[in-house]
């Protein structure tokens, strides 16, 4: 199956359906279930034909929904209040973020 590259496509998705539910199953958090599918899938698909195609359902669609519900989560009144008071503590991150990025 992992050479008839639509087959092995639907397969990855099945995986991934049977993980997400397996996770609810054993109460994961639903961040927790999607890392696990997502590493699990991804190292299957390694060196195969549907890893592009993976790969694009993954940009276009998997990573933008995780953002959306993941920001509709945040409590904005709270996150700038938290902001404000470990003023240091987000400089500092965002410091040593961008040191580690250009060193």
């Amino acid at each position: 199956m992992e050479e008839n590259e639509d087959a092995f496509f639907v397969l990855l998705f099945g995986v991934m359906a049977v993980t997400a539910a397996l996770a609810s199953v054993v109460q994961l958090p639903g961040i927790v279930g999607a890392f696990l599918a997502g590493l699990a899938l991804n190292e299957a698909a390694q060196n195969k034909p549907a890893a592009e195609k993976l790969g694009f359902f993954a940009r276009s669609l998997f990573i933008p929904s995780f953002f959306l519900v993941t920001g509709f989560l945040i409590d904005p009144i709270v996150f700038v209040r938290s902001l404000i008071d470990n003023l240091w503590l987000a400089v500092s991150i965002v410091l040593a973020l961008v040191v580690g990025r250009c060193g």
